[in-house]
């Protein structure tokens, strides 16, 4: 084993110079046999607070015939170490690759991977270097080559001063195969020059991805002629990627769309594109005028919870090399029309404001809300001050004058000094067991979402643990969410907080780099279950933070038969409720309109929305808009509350429908997976509601109680709607 070390300790250095560089240039197959024995992927990028993954030779490390086991160890938000395990036994894939998942710590983090033997003693180490990016920053990832997109072009494209990085790979082998390994990706492209690469991908690599876009992810996938190659069995992987049915590739008919999309000044010669019929989704680009005979150009499509938007033509054309509109073009399809809004407003969400909340992104302040606890007192310094001043007076003047005018023996300070100070200190005690409590308390947020066209659910969760005394814990997200059939994936680890402020992922180093508190995320089995935390450190009056995901396949059962109607994209038609509990505050959510349940909505119970329920403005209602005096005057959000955890909430969930940053000036990066104003942009209806059971608990492995101190659990169904208007071009 510790052959193995030497082997690739020289290796990794040289790939820590490598990858430390944005746009790292990938080794070539023939190199990578050769030498290459570790690799990072995704071109070896991370970014603070999202997992990552790391890649490892599995023939070398078998090799050595022993039963160890391989672990990355990196930091959490809090500066303890994290060890995850993984067994020699789990992720060999066909290839013969062994990836390993980790969630990377703060900016300053030094990540490694270790060999551990059978006594969990560890036998080697390599120290991982490599690009790590603040948490708040927006990571676009290119498959392939694509002429002109860097950090320069992104900067002359709309985003001016908002932070992200490009980073690009060829090598087939650096799809994860898991999609935690996607987790830190923004944006993912693929360009489709070299088909025979993309055909090489393992089962579990395309399992990977596919469930990774299903879950929240962005794919754009541009084709061109390489379409038939693509897609032309009928039936491959890629295939289930299409907005519609593949008719073939031709050359483009009329280039006067594309042109007036990108507002070009020169013509552009016709080019290769791909042929589709019976498109759904959301149709961005005709290759004429918008009449109903143009062919779609670009479609973007919802894909369970994520989207993916299909480019028909290869943005690597040679048509498109000098034409004068490439540049506004790949600013509307990668960039986008609400990143573009959202940059404008960066300068006042960092305009000195995270020194005054402490956090710069919704995620902050759910975690500042979560770690409020009732019963939990902070005690004010003033209070601490006067009580040591209250000391001082009486040990020191006060028992002065106290044996002079009234005991007139000063030789009774041997018993009044060690009196007063046996009083203050059971007083002390008594005090601080009052403030901190006795029981560990648990504050909990969960997120249950289910999508009815894939059966898709998906459970996000947050959760702080309040300790009253030292002591290590084990623990784990359990579900049992009604509507859940099988569950494919769950984790539990911990939580950071996103940002600069004090604590925070993007912040400076100000501990030491590799403490002594250690804990253990464990791996994930074969059964789904995995990302259990163990032992987990907490010291006396101490909080912790934790956030755990589930996702599943959903049962069966009809819940809606909506379509839209008229010229205003009202919604029609009747919806169940198919929970066997109440939902609370209940509103169903399409296009610009929202439709509120002012009642609780009981289980089984059918709405005929046109008749039962009013339309009212969905931004208004974000906003809480209202007329004063013949003025709209929206109510202004409080980014220092911490008492409304619903409201919190319900603007992560639709932050771009209120208006994103430019209203809150808070941003939305470090789980944008939990906004879906996207998809009722893309023509879906959503139901949104809370149970007062919890569907998702957090809890200890000994079964020693937790009290739950607030519990709030949300539900969203993402509804698809019958096309009595098809959704417009933006």
């Amino acid at each position: 084993m510790l052959r193995f070390f030497l082997a690739v300790s020289s290796i990794a250095a040289g790939l820590a110079v490598a990858s430390t560089i944005g746009l790292a240039q990938e080794p070539t197959d023939s190199e990578a046999s050769k030498s290459l024995v570790l690799r990072t992927g995704l071109g070896g990028t991370a970014k603070a607070g999202r997992w990552f993954g790391v890649r490892v030779d599995a023939a070398v490390f078998e090799s050595t015939g022993s039963e160890d086991s391989l672990e990355l160890v990196c930091q959490d938000g809090d500066g303890l170490i994290v060890r995850y395990p993984q067994t020699k036994s789990l992720s060999a894939d066909q290839s013969g690759d062994l990836w390993l998942y980790g969630k990377q710590g703060p900016v300053r983090e030094e990540m490694q991977l270790n060999s551990v033997g059978a006594n969990e003693e560890t036998l080697g180490a390599i120290p991982l270097t490599y690009n790590v990016l603040p948490s708040t920053d927006r990571l676009y990832v290119v498959f392939g080559k694509l002429r002109d997109f860097d950090d320069n072009w992104l900067r002359r494209s709309g985003l001016k001063r908002e932070p992200f990085s490009v980073v690009s790979f060829e090598n087939v082998a650096d799809f994860p195969d898991h999609w935690l390994g996607y987790d830190a990706v923004d944006t993912f492209i693929v360009t489709t020059g070299n088909v025979a690469a993309l055909q090489q991908l393992t089962d579990r690599q395309h399992a990977a991805l596919r469930h990774w876009v299903e879950m929240g992810g962005r794919l754009i996938l541009s084709v061109g002629e390489s379409g038939s190659e693509l897609f032309g069995q009928g039936s491959g992987p890629w295939n289930e990627y299409l907005p519609g049915s593949f008719v073939g590739v031709s050359r483009l008919r009329s280039t006067s769309g594309l042109e007036t999309y990108a507002k070009a000044t020169q013509r552009i010669e016709p080019m290769q594109v791909v042929e589709l019929s019976d498109t759904t989704g959301l149709t961005i680009l005709h290759d004429g005028v918008g009449t109903r005979r143009d062919q779609p150009l670009v479609v973007e499509s919802p894909f369970g919870f994520g989207r993916v938007t299909f480019v028909a033509f290869d943005l690597n054309a040679p048509e498109l090399t000098s034409w004068d509109g490439r540049g506004n073009l790949l600013g509307k399809l990668i960039v986008g029309r609400i990143q573009q809004q959202e940059s404008t407003s960066r300068d006042d969400i960092h305009g000195g404001k995270v020194t005054h909340y402490g956090y710069e992104d919704l995620t902050g302040q759910l975690r500042a809300a979560l770690d409020q606890f009732s019963g939990v007192r902070v005690v004010a310094f003033s209070v601490v001050a006067g009580f040591v001043g209250l000391y001082i007076l009486l040990i020191g003047p006060g028992d002065y004058f106290f044996l002079k005018r009234i005991v007139r023996r000063m030789t009774a300070s041997w018993i009044t000094f060690p009196l007063l100070s046996i009083l203050f200190a059971v007083g002390a005690v008594i005090l601080v067991g009052a403030i901190r409590g006795q029981q560990t308390l648990v504050n909990q947020v969960t997120i249950v979402d289910v999508e009815t066209e894939r059966s898709l659910v998906r459970a996000t969760n947050w959760a702080h643990v309040y300790s009253p005394r030292p002591q290590s814990l084990d623990l784990r997200f359990r579900s049992d969410i009604s509507l859940l059939a099988s569950m494919d994936d769950s984790f539990t680890a911990w939580q950071g907080l996103p940002g600069r402020g004090l604590g925070g992922l993007n912040a400076p180093s100000s501990g030491s780099l590799f403490p002594s508190a250690t804990y253990v995320i464990a791996p994930q089995t074969q059964e789904g279950r995995g990302g259990e935390v163990r032992q987990y450190p907490l010291r006396a009056s101490s909080t912790a933070s934790f956030v755990g995901r589930t996702h599943g396949s959903s049962k069966e059962f009809d819940m809606s038969n909506f379509m839209s109607s008229g010229n205003a994209n009202l919604l029609t038609g009747t919806v169940t409720n198919p929970l066997p509990v109440s939902l609370q505050d209940a509103a169903i959510l399409y296009g610009e309109w929202i439709y509120l349940v002012t009642r609780e909505w009981q289980p089984n119970e059918t709405l005929n929305v046109d008749r039962e329920l009013t339309p009212k403005n969905l931004s208004w209602r974000l906003t809480r808009r209202r007329v004063v005096d013949t003025r709209d005057i929206s109510t202004p959000w409080d980014a220092t509350t911490v008492q409304d955890i619903p409201r919190i909430v319900e603007m992560m969930m639709f932050h771009e429908a209120a208006g994103g940053g430019s209203y809150t000036r808070l941003l939305h990066r470090h789980q944008p997976q939990i906004e879906m104003s996207d998809h009722l942009r893309l023509g879906r209806a959503i139901v949104v509601g809370r149970v007062s059971t919890p569907s998702v608990e957090l809890v200890r492995e000994d079964s020693a109680p937790m009290q739950v101190d607030q519990q709030f659990t949300f539900y969203r169904f993402v509804l698809p709607v019958s096309p009595g208007d098809s959704p417009t071009t933006p």
